[in-house]
């Protein structure tokens, strides 16, 4: 399951949860100090129960929740691509733990802010591994949840294949990015829902309320402080955004000439809330 946040209902305000049962793509757009990470990728990490978990983490932001996702029933398996051997590891782990409900971190906190072909490679090698596994054994039994956080430090084409055919093999994939302009319009393109944090690059913003300029947005009361109502989206309210809401675009995938394309604002997660103590 992914969990995209709470949308507020007209006339008698009631939440309810915006959730997705298939096997779909996220993109999680926000700047630094936003709460892309905090509100709704650590949260989708901490509520899911049941799917194998891989988070592609590299400056490692959750190592302090393995306690509470043991208690869950996960065996957390950890890895630093910058060591040697890894695959091989990877691939001795995997063989003797793949009856076990996983939870898959990997780091590289040294080499993130270096060479970004270098860091890709590394990444799609280590996930091809993941995906043999997912195909030959895991798949049969439950699906997994690929969680790729600050993807723009090893962003590539060779990630399209992902985004393209990996959720017929019952993955879902969930990536977090600061600049929505660094994502090329194939992965876009092949993102089921995408949800913008508050948004810091003027530019951006100016991006972002012109594609979207022919969509009915619902307005939260938390915004306009008034009742929801639909108006045409800005750069400035994009720039506002209180730091617990979130735009959400649910995009056209299936049926591009139906009427399940909609953007609405959504109020997202405390993963402090969730643990119940600090992150």
């Amino acid at each position: 399951m992914v969990r995209l946040g709470q949308v507020e209902k007209a006339v008698e305000i009631v939440k309810e949860e915006v959730q997705e049962q298939e096997n779909v793509n996220t993109a999680v757009v926000g700047g630094v100090g936003t709460g892309k990470d905090f509100s709704v990728i650590i949260p989708n990490i901490l509520l899911e129960e049941e799917k194998n978990l891989v988070v592609i983490d590299p400056i490692d932001q959750i190592s302090n929740v393995y306690t509470f996702k043991e208690k869950q029933g996960y065996h957390i398996l950890t890895y630093d691509l910058e060591k040697e051997d890894i695959l091989q590891q990877l691939n001795n782990d995997l063989m003797a733990k793949k009856e076990e409900k996983l939870l898959i971190h990997v780091i590289f906190p040294n080499e993130f802010l270096g060479n970004q072909e270098m860091n890709s490679q590394r990444v799609m090698e280590f996930l091809m591994k993941i995906k043999e596994m997912q195909d030959i054994k895991w798949g049969q039994e439950k699906s997994l949840h690929l969680f790729l956080m600050e993807y723009e430090g090893y962003a590539s084409p060779e990630f399209h294949a992902i985004f393209q055919t990996w959720c017929g093999y019952r993955i879902s994939t969930t990536l977090s990015v600061q600049h929505v302009l660094r994502l090329d319009d194939v992965i876009l393109d092949n993102c089921h829902y995408v949800l913008y944090k508050r948004i810091l690059d003027p530019q951006a913003a100016e991006w972002i309320a012109e594609t979207l300029k022919y969509h009915h947005v619902e307005f939260h009361p938390k915004i306009l402080g008034t009742k929801l109502l639909p108006l045409p989206l800005t750069a400035g309210m994009l720039m506002d955004l209180p730091i617990n809401l979130g735009l959400l675009q649910k995009n056209y995938r299936d049926n591009p000439y139906g009427n399940d394309s909609w953007t609405k604002f959504v109020e997202t997660y405390n993963a402090e809330d969730i643990l119940g103590r600090a992150l």
